[in-house]
């Protein structure tokens, strides 16, 4: 009854099954463990590591406490003792998939992929028909830029389980890290046909368009990672490719500096609108006035539009931060650029004297 009430997800109503039944069975491991498990489930880890701690005063080396021992202190993130519980199953059943499994997961989770990989390459040893630890040791061999070999072991799981997504999804994301874009859309497109609300799958589909520069999918398919998430900022700065999507992006923090970039950047590159571009591009300068490459893209701007006025503003600007930095050369460029694109600017003049005297330039900077 416990246990059904458990796989049903009422945790409570298991908990106090259980708990009654541990007040006549207080040594019988198959209630210590489930009543820890529902605790588990429930988050509630400190109740969960009390009746693990029963079950293993009773039976110090049942491999399946300990590796509840692992689990429960992997969420609560002390992660020495959850290594700990987790190698002390792999000792105690080194031919067990499950345990190897999990001790690379772990590893993984923690960035220690080397060692993961070892991990998942013994658990995929012992029982090579299982595409998930397979996936896995791909995974890893992704992580560590072995993508030939991670390529080779998604196949093989792929001909075990034709319709599994995630090895659709590994292999299309190794497809994508090889540079072969066409084949990681069809990969990621298999998946999403019989799987549409896998979000990851839908926002790599959209990038592999953009590396096709095929940007009307690519909307499309970022368009519908917004739906999925629509309150993930940082899918919104990540994914939008258009207007109304980075408009969206704005409403929500309008001071992102990163936002304003990339609008201003999808503006002059992708639409050639530069007046659009020179709005966000003067919140960047507004944002984060030390950016020398803002005012270098302001300037390009500007000379789209014939702005010569505007152009000499932002390479006086330029030549500002130059001269904060002592790069006089630069300096000299930046108002030198400034008076040709606006001659009677005498501030620019004086500066460009300023800084020719700075270069040892005396008779050129007394002729300005």
């Amino acid at each position: 009854m416990a246990k059904k009430e458990h796989q049903g997800g009422d945790f409570t109503t298991a908990q106090r099954i259980c708990t009654s039944l541990i007040t006549h069975k207080s040594r019988d491991m198959n209630v210590l463990l489930l009543t820890a498990s529902t605790f588990f489930s429930s988050q509630h880890f400190d109740e969960c590591i009390g009746y693990l701690e029963q079950a293993k005063s009773i039976n110090p080396k049942c491999s399946e406490v300990l590796r509840n021992f692992g689990l429960v202190y992997m969420r609560k993130s002390q992660n020495n003792l959850a290594k700990q519980y987790l190698f002390q199953v792999c000792a105690i059943k080194p031919y067990c998939c499950d345990a190897w499994t999990d001790y690379g997961d772990f590893l993984f989770e923690n960035k220690d992929f080397v060692t993961s990989k070892d991990c998942y390459f013994r658990a995929m040893c012992l029982k090579p028909e299982l595409h998930g630890a397979r996936n896995k040791y791909g995974k890893v061999l992704l992580k560590l830029n072995k993508i030939k070999e991670a390529k080779k072991e998604f196949k093989i799981a792929h001909k075990s389980a034709k319709e599994c997504p995630e090895t659709l999804n590994n292999l299309g994301d190794a497809y994508y890290k090889s540079g072969k874009f066409g084949k990681s859309i069809l990969k990621y497109k298999q998946l999403l046909e019989t799987n549409p609300n896998r979000t990851n799958a839908c926002f790599q589909l959209g990038m592999a368009y953009l590396k096709l520069e095929d940007y009307h999918n690519a909307a499309d398919a970022f368009k519908k990672v917004i739906i999925l998430d629509p309150k993930n900022v940082l899918f919104l700065k990540k994914l939008a490719v258009t207007v109304d999507i980075y408009q969206k992006c704005l409403n929500l923090k309008p001071e992102d500096f990163d936002l304003n970039l990339e609008l201003a950047l999808m503006y002059f590159n992708n639409i050639q609108n530069y007046h659009e571009a020179v709005i966000y591009l003067k919140k960047c300068s507004q944002l984060n006035p030390g950016r020398i490459d803002i005012y270098k893209k302001l300037f390009e701007t500007y000379g789209e539009t014939k702005d010569h006025l505007n152009a000499s503003d932002a390479c006086m600007s330029m030549g500002n931060l130059y001269l904060e930095k002592d790069d006089y050369k630069n300096a000299r460029n930046s108002f030198c650029c400034a008076v040709l694109m606006n001659p009677r600017n005498a501030f620019g003049h004086w500066e460009m004297g300023l800084t020719l005297y700075q270069l040892g330039h005396e008779e050129l900077a007394f002729k300005k």
